[in-house]
């Protein structure tokens, strides 16, 4: 979301993507760094792809249905 949030984050850090569990369209995630420090994210994925996301891929959602 804030191009300054880029040098929050060093190349040595480990991070956690908060809120995917929920993801939705147009909800923000938060990523938070191995240092603590929280950044809020935004996505482009819509609720089709969101479903494919959550299956582990297109052809897993495909081969369930």
């Amino acid at each position: 979301m804030n191009p300054d949030d880029y040098d929050k984050v060093s190349g040595n850090e480990f991070i956690s993507i908060l809120g995917v569990k929920d993801i939705q369209p147009g909800k923000q995630l938060i990523m938070e760094t191995s240092k603590g420090v929280k950044i809020p994210l935004t996505h482009t994925l819509n609720e089709q792809q969101i479903e494919w996301f959550k299956a582990g891929g297109a052809i897993n959602t495909i081969s369930k249905k």
